[in-house]
């Protein structure tokens, strides 16, 4: 009896192998492709949505820069008719005032 070594292989089953082993490669190549597609895709929408966000909160926050400036005129427009109605009140209550904050920084 006669054995027969792993290295005698026939011509045809490395050919074989070889083919497939292409193929193999071909595969991931296109595997790694989609993936590299797929990952470039979600990317751009998470990027197209974070600016979109970016979008939103920008005018949310010029909407409300508008409306404090709006409120700090109305309440300048205020003050002010307030002081030409009752100057004198007006002077009384800026003396208590500005005596009430001396107090308060005497004592620190």
């Amino acid at each position: 009896m006669t054995s027969r070594k792993s290295s005698d292989a026939s011509p045809e089953s490395d050919d074989e192998l070889a083919k497939q082993l292409e193929q193999l490669k071909s595969d991931v190549a296109e595997l790694s492709g989609l993936l590299k597609k797929m990952g470039l895709e979600k990317a751009e929408g998470l990027r197209e949505d974070a600016e979109g966000r970016a979008r939103e909160y920008a005018e949310m926050g010029r909407r409300q820069a508008e409306k404090l400036s709006s409120a700090a005129s109305d309440l300048e427009a205020d003050i002010t008719a307030h002081i030409r109605d009752k100057p004198m009140q007006s002077l009384i209550m800026a003396a208590l005032i500005g005596f009430v904050f001396g107090l308060l920084s005497r004592r620190n």
